[in-house]
């Protein structure tokens, strides 16, 4: 009997640290980048990028124009103005918002993630199949 609870016990344990580090790297990437001052209300940080698929990326920046007050969203809008008009964004800058313009992989793919307390619990990458129902769903949470 107390084979298996000292099992139990590190296996709880090991289920417990991997939960805690799935998203460790792109915490640290998000949370400590000096470029980004995310607020402690953003439960929601949307990355907007100018790569991949465009429609999905001019889709989620239109949902920005319209929904850039919500002070539970911030927007990270990875763009130098190749594809998406940014000009109206480089005249007034907002709390709720910043604008880069990074090489780094995690920001060149529009994606939504939930955060709590500077930590990520989730990461949905945005496809056009599923973009109606992932914009549903981030007006959900």
């Amino acid at each position: 009997m107390k084979k298996q609870s000292i099992l139990f016990l590190l296996c709880s344990f090991l289920f417990i640290s991997c939960k805690e580090e799935k998203y460790a790297n792109e915490t640290v990437q998000l949370f400590q980048n000096k470029q980004i001052t995310i607020p402690k209300k953003a439960n929601k940080i949307i990355v907007i990028s100018e790569q991949g698929c465009h429609s999905c990326n001019k889709y989620f920046y239109h949902y920005f124009q319209s929904n850039k007050s919500n002070k539970n969203c911030y927007y990270v809008i990875n763009a130098s103005g190749a594809v998406l008009d940014i000009s109206e964004l480089k005249k007034g800058m907002n709390e709720n918002f910043t604008l880069i313009n990074s090489k780094e992989p995690f920001f060149n793919e529009t994606k939504i993630i939930v955060a709590n307390n500077k930590q990520i619990d989730t990461i949905i990458k945005i496809n056009a199949r599923e973009i109606t129902n992932q914009i549903s769903y981030l007006d959900k949470i």
